[in-house]
Formats: structure tokens, sequence, C-alpha cells
């Protein structure tokens, strides 16, 4: 069936064949091989290895992408993970060092279930750690990107996403922020500006004097027209202060209402199974909605 399909698609004209095979990472390796040998003989010029269920391991990475590359010295190949176990990134430059000229990834990791290898991730480490840099690629660009994705889906990365997260740069605990003030690497393996983030601190009960005095000196000109003088007693006592609000933020419930709150948020972005129901409803009932913003509004979503 497969020499057929591609066979029929060159017969069409069809010149650039690429062929993918779902859930590769759980073929035995020798029919793997026979099958995207059927497609090289009947002329697919790239071959794309698909962890459609995550399930890969660095090592069994290594095994798959070594056979492959044997049996196939100078065919392209391409890798797409997926990440139900957090390894698509690992997974991805493992295929890189093993063979695989190519990766697949994407935006944020967006993808099923868990997502696909992200971009952020795989490139940042690949440079930064592997020494392996795309020419041309706009590093600086990851985080720009990484925001308008989240504006176009509505989907927000965790804070604590690697690279493009919003604390990925942030410092709380005053001994990072003593050490960052004076020099970032001090705590940051990735410079902030690389990948287009801004460093910032935040404050809180880790929170210590220098972070505070930092901030105070950074505004003393507009503190003094105001009759402020900055000095050691101000900046304890504002730090004093600092740790007792978000004590107090934390003790309120208020993180509690923030994160149902996003959760209901991220709920009405997809439709349920009653949803679909109530759709079914409607159009048996006989309205008929076009595809417009003011039709799906028109019709009735359980919550």
């Amino acid at each position: 069936m497969l020499g057929k399909a591609i066979g029929y698609a060159r017969s069409r004209g069809v010149r650039n064949i690429e062929f993918g095979a779902e859930d590769s990472s759980r073929t035995p390796i020798a029919q793997l091989i026979a099958l995207v040998q059927t497609a090289v003989d009947n002329g697919a010029e790239r071959f794309i290895f698909a962890d459609t269920t995550g399930s890969l391991t660095p090592e069994s990475t290594a095994f798959y992408c070594d056979h492959l590359r044997r049996a196939f010295p100078t065919l392209p190949l391409v890798s797409h993970f997926h990440n139900d176990y957090d390894l698509a990134t690992i997974n991805t430059i493992t295929a890189c060092l093993h063979g695989m000229t190519i990766f697949s990834v994407t935006l944020n990791g967006i993808g099923e279930r868990a997502g696909n290898a992200a971009l952020h991730s795989v490139v940042t480490a690949l440079s930064l750690r592997y020494g392996l840099t795309i020419p041309g690629f706009r590093y600086d660009l990851l985080c720009e990107a990484s925001r308008v994705v989240e504006r176009l889906t509505g989907v927000p990365v965790q804070i604590n996403e690697p690279v493009i997260g919003s604390n990925a740069f942030t410092h709380e605990s005053g001994i990072h922020v003593h050490g960052v003030l004076h020099d970032p690497s001090t705590y940051e393996s990735i410079p902030a500006e690389f990948v287009g983030a801004e460093r910032r601190l935040v404050f809180g009960k880790h929170s210590g004097l220098t972070g505070v005095r930092h901030v105070l000196l950074k505004m003393e000109p507009a503190l003094a027209e105001e009759g402020i003088v900055v000095d050691d007693q101000l900046a304890l006592a504002v730090l004093d202060r600092v740790k007792l609000i978000r004590n107090c933020r934390a003790e309120s419930g208020e993180a509690a209402q923030i994160i149902s709150e996003h959760e209901r948020n991220m709920r009405s972005l997809s439709l349920s199974e009653a949803d679909v129901i109530e759709v079914a409803r409607s159009l048996a009932g006989g309205t008929r909605h076009a595809c417009t913003a003011t039709a799906v509004a028109s019709v009735p979503i359980a919550r």
C-alpha cells in the first residue's frame, strides 16, 4: 500500500515526497527499516521518525537513530517527538547527535496531549550547551514569538517554562538577587538578551536587603523630589513591610481564586462533551448556524 501510494504521487508529478511513519518508536526496528526501504525504493526522499505517544527515552532514541542511520547513510532523517514524559527536548537533542539532521518542533511546545518538542528549549540547548547554532536563526525573537502564539491561541505557557516563561529570568531569593546584580551569569546560564527576555526582580518572603536597596537607589532621584531619603534604615523598613504584604496576600486566599478563574477560562476555550450535545440539540431543533462569531455565540453552551 505504501509503495502504491508513493508511486501514484510520483505518477501525478509530485517530485519531493516525505514519508512519515506514525508510532515509529513502538515499531520493531527490522519492520521499521523494511517500511522505510519500501518508501525509498518507490521514490520517497525523506523519512520522519515519529514518537507519536512520547514513549522514547534518550537511550531508545539513540538505538533507533543509530540503526536507521546505518541502514540509510544518506537519507534525510527527521525527528518528530511528543512530550508525554517531558523528554521531548532531550530526545530531540539525542536524535541530532545520533544522525538525524532535521527536527520537528512547535512554538510553545503546542501539540496533542502534553505537546511536542518545544522550539525554544531545543534550539537554545543545542546552541548554548552543545555548540550547534542554526545560521541566521533569530534566537533573540524566541520570547516575542511565544507571546504572539499565546495571544493567538489563548493558551499561556506556564510561568516557569524554560527559556520563555515569565519566571525564567525572575529572581526573588536574596542571595540570587545579590549574585545576579553583581554578575548575571551567577544564576543565569542562559543570557536573557540571547532569547529576547528581560530580567526582573520580584519581592516576597525570600527577598533580601540588596534587592530592595537596588530598587530604591534606581529610583532615588524621583524619591528625593518627594522628600524621601534613601538609606539603610528605609531599605530595612521597606523589606519588612514587603514580606508582611506578601504573607497577607498568601493568607487571603487570593491565589486560589486566581487559579480557579484561570482554569475556568482555559476550559472555555474548548468545547466539552456537554457542549457537543447542546449543539446537536440546537441543530436538531432546526437552527442552522453559520461559522461566525455572532452565530456561534448564540448556541447555548453548558458550563
